[in-house]
Parts: C-alpha cells; sequence; structure tokens
C-alpha cells in the first residue's frame, strides 16, 4: 500500500513538472511533437526516432516564423535523419518560415527512414551561409517535398542531390510555389519526380541509371540541359503528364551584331544577338525571341538620281559638265538612268586658279596724317582689291627748333603748318666752361641747347678685362661720369692716367689651317677651315673674319649601312655586314633563335625548326642507333617507336569509348589535328628543348573533362 501511495505521488510529481515545463518551452521553443515542445527541428526528430515517442505523434509541428536575427544561431540548424531512422516522418511547417544558420554546413540530409514528408512552409539558406553542401541531400526510399518552398541566396546554388536507392518527389498544387534553384546531382539507382513547382535548374549531374521524371510545374534552364530535360519529360507516361512550361536560357553571354543599313549595292541586317554557346540568334538581349538571318535582311535599296546641270568655272570656283547623282549612295553617273558610273575628276571643270588683276589706280590721295587708297580690278570678273596709300608725313625744311626750352626741341610743317616731332634734349659729353658759376656744361647734339652744370667728379669702377684676339684688354680703373677723359687707378682718386696707360692690346689670332677630308662610317671629316687656338673659333678664311660653327667646320661620321640579308652560314650565329664600299665590318650578330611548327597532313604529323630572326632552318638529324629523342606519355597515350625520329601515337581504348571528341594541340592550345584515330609523327629537324602535344577529351556535352599528352626530349 505504501509502494501504490509513493508512485502515485511521484506520477503527480512528475505531472506537475512536465506541465510547467511545457508552459515555459511555449515561450521560447519552435516546434512541438505532441504535446512536448523543442528548441530545434532537429531535437523534434531525435525525439521521435528515441523509444519514448508515441507511435501515434510521428509529426513535428513548427510553431512560428523563426527568421533571420530573431533567434540565435543554435535554433535555425538544419535536419539530419540519420541512416538508423526507421519508419515514417512528416515535418509540417504550418504555413511558417525557417531561416537556415550560417554557421551550419548542412540543412536538410534524409538519409533514412521509410517515407518522410515536409509540408506547408519555406526555408531560406543566405548568401552568406558557410555551406557547400546541397540544399536537400536524399539518402532513403521517399522524401516528399509537397508546398514548400526552399530558397537558396548562395552564389554558388547546390540544390538537390539524391544518391543510391533515394527517391525525391516535389509537388505543389496550381497556388503553391514549391521548389528550388540550382544543381540537381542524382547517383545511379536515385529517383526524382518533379510534380507542380517553380524550379530554376542550372545544371543536372547524373551517374549510371539515374532516373528523373517531370510530371508537371515551371522550369528555367540553360539550352545545354535541354535535351536532358526533354527527356525527363518524355519518360513519363500520357496518362500521367501535366502541364509543363520551359523557359531555356542562353548564354552565357550574347555577342551584339550590330544594326546595317542598306545601300544601293548591299543589302542591309538589323540589329542582333548571338548566343555564344549555339550560335542561335535573338531580336533581344535577354535571347528569348528567336530569329533567323532572312528576318534580319534589310533588301538593296534603289538609286534616287538627281539631276544636276552644267555650270561654267569661275576664277576662283570650279565648274561641271552635266551630270546625275544618287542621293543615298553619292555615286556620280552620266546619265539619268545609273547606268554609267563615273567619276567626279570626269565632272569637275577646275577653276581658273585665281583672278587676272592689271595695275593700281588711286582712289583717294593721302595727306600727312591720313592714310590713301588705291585700287586693282580681274580682267575676267567684278572682283578687285584695295590697299592703303599710307599718310605722307609732315615734311619740315630741316630746321629744329626748341634751342631755348628746357626740355624739348621740333620741328615745323610748311605745308600744314604746325610744330611735330617733339622729343627730349639728348646730351653730348660734359666739358669746362667760361659761364660763371657753373663748372660744366654740355650741348643738345641736334638742337645745341646748353645745359650747366656745378657738379664734381663722379668716378665709377671699370673691373679688369683681358684682352682677346681682335678686342683690346684694360686693368682696373676708375672713370669720371662728368669727364669722359679723365681716369685713376687708386681708390683716392690721385694717381691719374691716360686712356693708353689703362688699355692692353689685343693678342691677335693663332691659327692652324685644316685641309678638307671626307668623313668615313667611324671617323669624322672636315671641310677646309682656320681654327683660332687663342679663341677656340672656327673660321672659313685665313684672315678670319668670316667665323662659322663647329657644325659647320666639322663633318661627323657616316655610321654603318647593315646589309639588308642576313648572313645565315653560321650553325649558331647570324649577322649583317656595312655595305659602304670599303667596310666589312660585321653588325648585329646573334645567335639563332629556332621557333616550333607542328604540321599535319592527313594523321601525319611533323614538327620543325626555324630561325625566327633570319629563317634559317635548323639541320636536320638522322636515326642514330643510339637514339636521339626521348618520348614519354600520360596515361592512356602510347608511343610506339618505328625510328629514331618517328613515333606511332595511339589512345587507348578505354578513353576512346568514354568520351564523344579528342582533339590534338600545341602546349599553347593552337589546335594541330583532331580524332581518336592513331597518328604518326616525325621529328624532322630542331633544337635541344622540350615538346609537349597535348590531347583535349570531351564528353557528351561538349565539355572538357580529361588532358593526356605526348612529350618529346632531345
Amino acid at each position: 500500500m505504501k509502494k501504490l501511495i509513493l508512485a502515485i505521488l511521484i506520477a503527480l510529481l512528475l505531472l506537475t513538472s512536465c506541465s510547467d515545463y511545457n508552459i515555459y518551452k511555449e515561450e521560447i521553443n519552435i516546434c512541438r511533437v505532441g504535446n512536448i515542445y523543442f528548441d530545434t527541428l532537429q531535437a523534434a526528430v531525435n525525439h521521435i526516432a528515441s523509444s519514448r515517442a508515441i507511435s501515434e505523434d510521428r509529426t513535428v509541428y513548427l510553431l512560428k516564423d523563426v527568421l533571420r536575427g530573431e533567434y540565435d544561431d543554435s535554433i535555425r540548424k538544419g535536419v539530419t535523419v540519420p541512416t538508423s531512422f526507421t519508419g515514417d516522418l512528416r515535418i509540417d511547417f504550418q504555413g511558417h518560415r525557417y531561416d537556415f544558420s550560417s554557421k551550419e554546413q548542412y540543412f536538410f540530409r534524409f538519409l533514412g527512414g521509410n517515407n518522410i514528408e515536409v509540408v506547408n512552409g519555406s526555408s531560406v539558406i543566405f548568401a552568406d551561409s558557410i555551406s557547400t553542401e546541397s540544399a536537400l541531400i536524399v539518402g532513403t526510399r521517399t522524401v516528399t517535398i509537397d508546398e514548400h518552398l526552399i530558397t537558396d541566396l548562395r552564389g554558388t546554388k547546390k540544390a538537390v542531390n539524391v544518391t543510391k536507392d533515394g527517391t525525391l518527389v516535389i509537388k505543389a498544387n496550381d497556388n503553391a510555389k514549391a521548389g528550388f534553384s540550382g544543381t540537381i546531382t542524382i547517383s545511379e539507382g536515385g529517383t526524382i519526380y518533379l510534380k507542380g513547382g517553380t524550379f530554376t535548374i542550372i545544371d543536372i549531374l547524373e551517374t549510371g541509371n539515374a532516373d528523373i521524371k517531370i510530371y508537371s510545374g515551371d522550369l528555367t534552364f540553360p539550352h545545354t540541359i535541354e535535351n536532358r530535360i526533354n527527356n525527363a519529360i518524355s519518360a513519363v507516361p500520357e496518362e500521367d503528364k501535366g502541364v509543363v512550361k520551359t523557359n531555356t536560357t542562353h548564354g552565357p553571354t550574347s555577342i551584339l551584331h550590330e544594326a546595317v543599313p542598306a545601300t544601293c549595292y548591299n543589302v542591309g541586317y538589323l540589329e542582333y544577338y548571338e548566343c555564344s554557346s549555339c550560335h542561335k540568334l535573338f531580336k533581344d538581349i535577354g535571347m528569348t525571341q528567336e530569329t533567323t538571318l532572312a528576318e534580319l535582311t534589310i533588301p538593296m535599296l534603289s538609286h534616287n538620281i538627281v539631276y544636276h546641270e552644267a555650270k561654267a568655272q569661275t576664277c576662283t570656283e570650279s565648274g561641271n559638265i552635266e551630270y546625275w547623282q544618287c542621293s543615298i549612295c553619292g555615286h556620280y553617273f552620266s546619265d539619268g538612268n545609273a547606268e554609267n558610273e563615273i567619276q567626279w575628276s570626269n565632272i569637275e571643270i577646275p577653276s581658273y586658279g585665281g583672278h587676272d588683276l592689271g595695275v593700281w589706280t588711286d582712289t583717294i590721295s593721302a595727306t600727312c596724317t591720313t592714310d590713301g587708297e588705291k585700287r586693282r580690278y580681274c580682267s575676267r570678273c567684278d572682283y578687285f582689291e584695295t590697299d592703303i596709300i599710307p599718310a605722307t608725313g609732315h615734311t619740315s625744311n630741316n630746321q629744329i627748333y626748341g634751342e631755348n626750352d628746357p626740355n624739348q626741341h621740333w620741328y615745323h610743317c610748311d605745308i600744314d603748318n604746325v610744330d611735330f616731332g617733339f622729343e627730349n634734349h639728348t646730351y653730348g659729353e660734359w666739358g669746362s666752361t667760361s659761364e660763371p658759376g657753373m663748372s660744366q656744361q654740355r650741348k643738345c647734339t641736334k638742337c645745341h641747347h646748353i645745359e650747366y652744370s656745378a657738379l664734381g667728379h663722379e668716378w665709377v669702377k671699370v673691373d679688369a678685362k683681358a684682352p682677346t684676339c681682335t678686342q683690346d684688354g684694360n686693368i682696373s680703373y676708375y672713370s669720371c661720369v662728368n669727364h669722359a677723359d679723365e681716369f685713376t687707378i687708386d681708390d683716392n682718386h690721385t694717381v691719374y692716367k691716360t686712356e693708353d696707360e689703362i688699355k692692353i692690346p689685343n693678342l691677335g689670332h693663332y691659327v692652324t689651317y685644316h685641309t678638307a677630308k671626307e668623313p668615313t662610317c667611324t671617323e669624322n671629316g672636315n671641310i677646309e677651315h682656320w681654327y683660332c687656338a687663342t679663341e677656340g673659333k672656327y673660321f672659313r678664311n685665313a684672315e678670319c673674319t668670316i667665323q662659322i660653327s663647329e657644325s659647320e667646320a666639322i663633318l661627323p661620321a657616316l655610321g654603318h649601312v647593315p646589309s639588308s640579308s642576313w648572313v645565315t652560314t653560321d650553325a649558331t650565329y647570324h649577322w649583317k655586314v656595312c655595305k659602304r664600299e670599303g667596310c666589312d665590318v660585321i653588325l648585329d650578330k646573334a645567335e639563332h633563335f629556332y621557333e616550333i611548327t607542328f604540321s599535319a597532313i592527313g594523321r601525319n604529323l611533323s614538327i620543325t625548326s626555324v630561325c625566327a630572326t633570319c629563317s634559317k632552318e635548323e639541320a636536320t638529324h638522322a636515326d642514330s642507333p643510339t637514339g636521339a629523342f626521348d618520348v614519354s606519355t600520360s596515361f592512356g597515350v602510347t608511343a610506339t617507336r618505328i625510328n629514331n625520329n618517328k613515333w606511332t601515337i595511339s589512345l587507348d581504348n578505354v578513353l576512346q569509348s568514354q568520351y564523344k571528341k579528342c582533339i590534338w594541340t600545341d602546349e599553347m592550345g593552337n589546335k594541330i589535328l583532331d580524332g581518336m584515330e592513331d597518328f604518326t609523327i616525325a621529328y624532322v629537324n630542331g633544337s635541344q628543348g622540350r615538346y609537349l602535344i597535348m590531347c583535349h577529351l570531351y564528353d557528351r556535352y561538349g565539355e572538357e573533362k580529361e588532358i593526356c599528352f605526348v612529350q618529346i626530349t632531345r
């Protein structure tokens, strides 16, 4: 009895605690299973998988929007159903939205269970998510996404990955937006069914016998997978097919072809765009309105003939004969039917080349102060030119007035009876005077007005100057400004000297004669000249009165003139020689630089080597019993030696069956030949080095998948 009472008390305590716990959970948790609440979807799924779960409660209900920024990242986690999970599972978002945490590496990973449903909601993966996995990974029997939209905002969208034995069904009614955007990856044995919704499919990656069927929906996809989409639509039985809307995108880029107007001689074209991948033509940049070149063609125009009558030439303008011209193309014709086209040079009559002018005739006479005018006329037309007859200016009787004026002197014009030519007095040197109270006087050099001065000496120092060949020098001395013939040589102005005593006579030229000499390639020449070593100057005559510059006297060396062709007799070097007479100097000597050339005739490939500068071919290498070359290949390629310079190249049968296209190129990517058949390669000539031939292998979609190679080393 005590044990029964204790059990009842414990049960009541647990019930009360559970009730309080659930009330608390309703405030912070996001989902529930039955009447139990959880803070993450993963915790709810784990609860259903545990032995504590009630068999009827296998549905997880989302209780609220779990938006970005409103909840801790620990709440907005992804959901994993492990491979150990058994039975059914249903996740009902109840119309709510669930944002995926940027800290998680996955979102939905359904790896176990029998039947899993995700319904009635939406999920968002933001661009800053660190996840690089697919938004939905399916590896179990049947997963159904019903009325639920998965929006992936990442730059590289991986929408769905269905592994072996996995089955994914995505469906929606007419009003729902269930679907996804990104790349579909499906392994052999996997199945995807699309039954309504909106899908942007970037690519379909599949291996083996993957099963994709499209029953209905609105699909957007690149034209590179158009055949695979059509096959998935055709795989649905006729009785089960719904409405499938497809929108094929072209690209990745469009090539603009600008409009070309039609002319009288050529058709034109409207502006159009070309798909860079399939090269179909479209009217719009979005490449949705396909067209043909015929629809874009603008018919060639007909001439619009305009008549031009004959016109005589003038002194300054050309004339022309009668002609017709098309206003559209601008071409000229000699007839109104535009049958005989001619050039403008056959139409134009050149002008006379200018006016034929006579002599000048005065029309307005000039005066002392005003200009006159003269004209001359053309003998062929009414053109005339005018010119100015300058004013004659005042005429004087050569008498200068103003001797008694303290500032100016002037002239007088007897024609106009006016004074003119006013100017300030210009004085000569100061001199002695007998005028009382004045020590000096000076006279105006023109009108002889006298100015007196009572000033004393004003000394100016003159620095010493060395004599030259033609000019005198002088010692250091002082000159009086007021007395031009007085000189002293000391600072106290007590030692007077005459002009001859302070002067140093010129030195005279020290001249050498140089005969004329022609320049050579490396040495300067010169004209006949005389050189003064004293002054370092050049002269044309022995008297040294005609000075010339050094560049006039000295003729610079001519420099070598290289031959137009290269000398290539040397196996290592090429060079040019100077072609001036008497000079055979070697110029521009340099080593040969050989360039490799691959040439193919049918399936026979030859390698040659030619100097890029002088075009010299390197000597052919004969066969050697020891082997002149070493040939190595990558996996899948076989080289069979025919002789030391020739091999047969074969591509492995496995690669031939696995890939649809093969192109062989040189190391720079330039195409040599294509096809998977065997071919021969012969090394005709060449220098030491490594030469690589690349084999590019492509799948059935035209995508390059593998590169093999043949390497030849000498």
